[in-house]
């Protein structure tokens, strides 16, 4: 009976874990196939002379969305044509997109030099940003048959669950909850619960259910 309690707790381990990776993959199979399209769409308007107001305005409506998505590689420091300083952190997106529509001509009527640069920045760094999103999919489709990454997963879905419940409630942000995810500190508990439950385990089945109470109950 002991056993099958402890071979119950990890099999509920991995299920959640499995649940957590497998929303992981669609998530960034939905982020891949938009990115994709996203950069379809821009190739085509900027291809047309930037004059298909529909197409602008699906890229504007999800400007903000592709930004986020391009992570640190979004913000570059650029040169602006005849100008000599630099601009720091300037958004690929939301200023590139603009520019182009802004300045595709120049005094002569030909594609100037500022949406020539910002047509090649967008497209290179959209395109780097795709082909590193493919790697995830294939890292991520992968640690889906991965016992203990499922494990490891299953022990943080149960780790982050009163984090859910305070952003749920409104207690503390979405931005504050992945900001403490993602930290050191909830990475060094993680692997220390993930440690420990896998060790318990194996006490469990090895020694009985009693005995690892007893043995716990020593330590304590």
């Amino acid at each position: 009976m002991s056993s099958w309690i402890a071979m119950s707790i990890v099999a509920i381990l991995l299920l959640i874990g499995f649940i957590r990776e497998f929303a992981k993959v669609r998530r960034l199979r939905r982020s891949h196939e938009f990115a994709s399209k996203y950069l379809n769409n821009f190739l085509e308007w900027y291809k047309g002379r930037a004059q298909d107001s529909r197409l602008y305005a699906d890229m504007m409506h999800d400007a903000n969305r592709m930004q986020e998505l391009l992570g640190n590689d979004g913000t570059v420091s650029i040169r602006m044509p005849f100008e000599s300083a630099y601009h720091s952190n300037v958004p690929v997106i939301l200023q590139g997109v603009s520019a182009i529509k802004r300045d595709y001509y120049d005094i002569r009527g030909s594609v100037s030099e500022t949406a020539k640069g910002f047509a090649q920045l967008v497209e290179d760094t959209v395109r780097r940003v795709i082909g590193r999103m493919s790697d995830d999919i294939s890292n991520a489709v992968n640690r889906q048959f991965n016992p203990l990454v499922l494990f490891c997963s299953g022990v943080s879905g149960i780790l982050e669950l009163p984090l859910v419940i305070l952003t749920e409630s409104g207690l503390i942000s979405s931005a504050q909850s992945h900001s403490i995810v993602a930290g050191r500190l909830f990475a060094g508990l993680r692997l220390v619960v993930s440690l420990l439950s896998f060790l318990g385990t194996v006490i469990t089945i090895v020694l009985g259910w009693q005995s690892f109470v007893g043995l716990i109950k020593q330590i304590v």
